[in-house]
């Protein structure tokens, strides 16, 4: 597979009832994310990241729709994956897989409350500030910064271009040296329906325009983070619908990689 990614889904997921943080944590990594039955390349990604939450800040809902202070049903997340492909026809063998269809789909139902979950098909991530690392920061400790921008474009390319550099300011004034990077992902229009698979595509929930990866020094830059959210929103107003943007916080790592013929491994799993 000598292709390039170019081509991810990043897939939110709150835990089902009944489990712990815990729990969860160590069977989407160690049960969910273990290739037993040895698919070929073609059923598998190129990559595959997961991040386990230790924190987020989510969207407050306009008033009127009901209690005071009250969450959106979909608010609140455990973890998230992030399936790299080497283009469409990649992603459609791995979707279409009779190793997903049998194997991985249903195990779904073990782990991942589908009424919170989101996702987006999006390219492939790219940094807009500071430099990747060697190993491309195979373990780290992010703040992933979802945003819907006005308008609800079906495309976040054009919106990258325009608002990665209102973040860069804003991290270079408020950030401090707290932050040492940034990636972006941008939507593609899913004209196939391929999030419906992890639970999106309701409209009750957001279709993320823009993801905004911030890698952090340590978990003590939550607080820089919240500051470089206030001072990009205030730069962005009447860009971005402050109503649905939200911010998660988590450990980062590496399952498996094909290109780098790193095969999972259960040591890999992030640790809070």
């Amino acid at each position: 597979m000598s292709a390039q990614p170019s081509l991810k889904l990043l897939a939110v997921i709150r835990r089902k009832a009944g489990m712990t943080r815990q729990e969860f944590f160590d069977y989407h990594f160690q049960e969910h994310g273990r290739q037993s039955e040895a698919p070929t390349a073609e059923e598998t990604p190129a990559a595959y990241y997961q991040t386990h939450f230790f924190d987020g800040v989510f969207p407050t809902p306009p008033p009127g729709g009901g209690p005071p202070n009250a969450n959106y049903p979909f608010s609140f997340a455990d973890d998230m994956t992030e399936l790299h492909f080497n283009g469409g026809a990649h992603l459609k063998d791995v979707m279409t897989s009779q190793y997903v269809k049998d194997t991985i789909g249903p195990d779904g139902l073990n782990f991942n409350d589908f009424a919170a979950a989101n996702a987006i098909l999006a390219t492939v991530e790219h940094t807009i500030y500071g430099e990747r690392k060697a190993d491309g920061d195979d373990s780290a400790t992010t703040a992933d910064y979802f945003v819907l921008v006005s308008g609800k474009p079906e495309s976040g390319v054009e919106a990258g271009k325009e608002l990665g550099p209102l973040l860069i300011d804003a991290v270079k004034q408020a950030g401090g040296d707290h932050i040492y990077r940034i990636d972006v992902t941008a939507q593609l229009p899913d004209k196939q329906g391929i999030v419906k698979y992890f639970g999106a595509g309701d409209p009750s929930k957001p279709s993320y325009t823009l993801v905004f990866k911030l890698f952090m020094k340590s978990t003590t830059a939550v607080a820089a983070v919240r500051k470089v959210q206030g001072a990009f929103e205030t730069a962005a107003e009447g860009k971005v619908d402050k109503a649905w943007s939200m911010v998660l916080f988590g450990k980062r790592g590496l399952v498996f990689d094909q290109a780098r013929s790193l095969h999972f491994d259960p040591s890999r799993q992030p640790r809070l």
